[in-house]
């Protein structure tokens, strides 16, 4: 939150010079950030809408059309079995493809908006999400929250969720973990989340930041005004969120 009357500014500075390349004195220019971190914060919002939206056109439409296609693949395979075993096993074949569509549309559904982030909505995502991983990897995947952790702010629940999501998928890639533990705490005004791999660690780029993945973390903490670190051992790698909340 900003405090009224606190301004949040970016100052830079750089050296004037004269006509023979020599500096003699040096500029400051301070920005005023808070418009530009509202801003920010309207278009995650928009695409955060326009994720839903497609969200239920996708399963409003075209996931019916799949299931009713199916239902007619289905019932020509049925009425070949006697007179066509090759029709009624080219029917099948559709049938099974069409089931194939259907499950990979509803996991792209799922993957642009997991959950509704209302009250315990980033408790229950993040649940889903560990239950995911462990069901569709070789990994075991636990989520660990001591206590319940209502999230009222929709765009923390959502960055948040989202940074989770990047993390553990990153894991899954590129670790090499056997288990992934996800965390999520909230004591003293502080809400942390931790995603914890016990696998062989991070290269040094991505360490330094210049990984995909991590800037698109590391933007995401910024969003939501939030402290972002990521710690990388022989035994595992830890990536950190942590923001000032007024409650939980």
């Amino acid at each position: 939150m900003r405090t009224p009357g606190l301004r949040r500014t970016l100052n830079r500075g750089f050296r004037v010079r004269d006509a023979q390349g020599k500096a003699f004195r040096v500029a400051r220019i301070a920005q005023d950030i808070a418009e530009r971190r509202d801003l920010e914060r309207q278009v995650i919002e928009i695409v955060s809408y326009e994720r839903r939206r497609i969200c239920r056109e996708l399963h409003d439409s075209l996931g019916q059309q799949l299931t009713g296609i199916g239902y007619l693949a289905k019932g020509l395979a049925n009425r070949l079995a006697d007179t066509s075993p090759h029709g009624m096993k080219t029917a099948e074949d559709i049938l099974h493809g069409l089931q194939s569509a259907s499950a990979e549309l509803r996991r792209i559904v799922e993957g642009l908006a997991p959950v509704d982030f209302d009250g315990d909505g980033l408790t229950v995502g993040l649940q889903d999400l560990a239950n995911t991983i462990t069901s569709h990897s070789d990994m075991k995947c636990v989520f660990d929250c001591p206590r319940p952790i209502m999230v009222a702010n929709k765009n923390i629940a959502t960055q948040l969720y989202r940074i989770a999501q990047e993390a553990t998928n990153n894991a899954v890639k590129h670790s090499g973990a056997s288990c992934i533990r996800i965390g999520l705490q909230a004591a003293d005004g502080t809400l942390k989340l931790n995603i914890r791999d016990d696998g062989n660690g991070i290269d040094r780029q991505s360490h330094d930041g210049n990984g995909m993945g991590l800037r698109i973390m590391q933007y995401r903490s910024h969003l939501i005004d939030g402290s972002f670190s990521i710690r990388s051992e022989v035994d595992g790698t830890t990536v950190m969120c942590s923001l000032v909340i007024l409650s939980a």
